[in-house]
């Protein structure tokens, strides 16, 4: 009589055999397998053995999602422009959503469905709603929508507020900004402009970057550069 064969504890791609299910309609042998994302399916062993079924169907939803993905670093969208992508969101209901994380003019970050990006659902991080509802217009903002104005925003974002996503690299380290360019925006730009700053300069050739990168936000310790040249001015970066 031939011997059954026992599959608990084997791997087929992303399945982990955890027992013996019921027998499919037509008599075949089935398997109750763990994904490496969480789920579990009932799988038939046949395709387990020939590697038909490697996951719960998760790896054919990511292979899907990079064959139709684009990049939209550096695009606009309203008050958005896309930083990078951030973590995809899998629905409840299994569906795939891709992210990104964008940076909104008045210096917020925000992370966004890409599909509420393209269709125009979303266009700011939620201010061009307040502005409207307030003001009834957008049209006088003091420098608010600047991109410099926007320089700044980002600086006290990082520097300041603790639950924003690079706070540990920047104020979680001691990293601060002069009190000249905290609380005057025209100062800021006066400096901007007489040390460098384009502002017609394509995205990521003109950017803030700290001379000492253990230094804080001030006059003495910043320059403007490309995004290439402060990468390499980091702080993980060994100088030879």
């Amino acid at each position: 009589m031939k011997k059954p064969i026992d599959l608990i504890g084997c791997k087929f791609g992303r399945l982990t055999v955890l027992e013996k299910a019921e027998k499919s309609k037509d008599g075949r042998s089935q398997w109750l397998c763990k994904c490496d994302c969480g789920n579990e399916r009932i799988v038939l062993e046949k395709s387990l053995k020939n590697g038909h079924t490697k996951s719960c169907g998760c790896l054919n939803k990511e292979i899907n999602s990079m064959r139709s993905f684009k990049d939209h670093t550096g695009e606009r969208f309203g008050r958005l422009t896309v930083v990078s992508r951030a973590e995809d969101y899998i629905a409840p209901s299994g569906k795939h959503h891709v992210r990104w994380l964008c940076e909104c003019d008045c210096g917020n970050s925000v992370i966004v469905d890409v599909s509420s990006l393209v269709r125009g659902h979303t266009k700011s991080c939620g201010c061009l709603h307040e502005d409207v509802i307030n003001n009834g217009t957008n049209t006088s903002h003091g420098g608010r929508y600047d991109r410099l104005y926007k320089v700044l925003a980002n600086m006290k974002n990082r520097c300041y507020n603790t639950n924003a996503s690079d706070y540990k690299y920047y104020g979680g380290r001691g990293i601060t900004i002069c009190d000249e360019w905290l609380n005057d925006y025209n100062s800021f730009k006066t400096w901007a402009l007489e040390n460098g700053y384009d502002e017609n300069a394509p995205m990521f050739e003109c950017t803030i970057d700290r001379i000492d990168v253990n230094g804080n936000y001030e006059p003495n310790n910043c320059r403007w550069v490309s995004m290439d040249v402060q990468s390499r001015n980091r702080r993980n970066v060994i100088n030879k």
